[in-house]
């Protein structure tokens, strides 16, 4: 399974035109929790820089977390 690419069409004048493309990338299907656990495990073991590091990994909590306190404070019913 590859990458679709797909002209669309162009836009703009003379010599400036820029295609329209549509991308639809290959996804793997991959068990995301599985692959960081055992990711995670072999960085300990190796004791090798992980994929993901501890910083980059704070960094994603913190967004999560003030994304969840929008959804709270922002919460309405229908």
């Amino acid at each position: 399974m590859g990458q679709t690419t797909m002209l669309l069409g162009q836009i703009g004048e003379g010599k400036k035109k820029r295609n329209i493309v549509y991308e639809q990338p290959e996804v793997k299907d991959v068990n995301a929790l599985k692959y960081e656990l055992e990711s995670f495990v072999a960085a300990v073991r190796e004791k090798k820089q992980p994929v993901v590091s501890g910083i980059d990994g704070r960094l994603a909590l913190d967004v999560a977390q003030r994304i969840m306190n929008s959804i709270q404070v922002h919460k309405f019913t229908v």
